[in-house]
């Protein structure tokens, strides 16, 4: 047997194996069924199999997964403007996808007040060099103190949360 025909035959081998481990088979009996001797000689040859298909990268990746979403899009695209409400969320989901895909979408901008620079002075002012909080006017030896003030900064917290929760709840509808 010449050895074009041997590497012919493991590489059957190796297929086998990697179709049997698709299908749920243990590296034992992979071993058993295929004649690799131990579990661990079939795990190899999965993994030669797997190293052998062909990877696409990401953006090879993008480009074929856009060509997909247009072609639901197209089919979906007249009977959705024409009033079909169904049709209207396909696209609207086609498009929404196509936007996280390529990145489209815009970052959300955050607009600076007065209050906000104020706010973000005053926390920076508390804390120390080490990057550590600074609690003025807790003495050291109170720590039921400094909880009550940690407390009391948390409840003063609690509508910008729930106004934050009503936002995140609005995007997702």
């Amino acid at each position: 047997m010449s050895k074009s025909e041997r590497t012919l035959m493991a590489r059957e081998r190796e297929k086998q194996a990697l179709s049997m481990r698709r299908a749920g088979a243990t590296y034992a009996q992979i071993a058993d069924a295929v004649g690799y001797g131990t579990p661990s000689n079939a795990h190899r040859a999965v993994f030669r199999a797997l190293d052998r298909i062909p990877t696409e990268n990401a953006e090879q990746l993008r480009i074929i997964e856009s060509a997909r979403l247009d072609a639901i899009q197209t089919a979906h695209w007249r009977p959705a403007v024409t009033g079909n409400p169904a049709n209207a969320r396909i696209v609207l989901k086609v498009m929404e996808r196509r936007a996280k895909l390529w990145g489209l979408d815009a970052p959300t901008r955050v607009e600076s007040t007065p209050d906000l620079d104020a706010e973000i002075k005053m926390l920076a002012a508390q804390l120390d060099n080490d990057g550590s909080w600074n609690v003025t006017g807790v003495p050291d030896s109170e720590p039921d103190s400094l909880a009550a003030a940690v407390a009391s900064m948390e409840d003063s917290e609690r509508p910008l949360m729930a106004a934050l929760d009503e936002l995140n709840r609005g995007e997702t509808q």
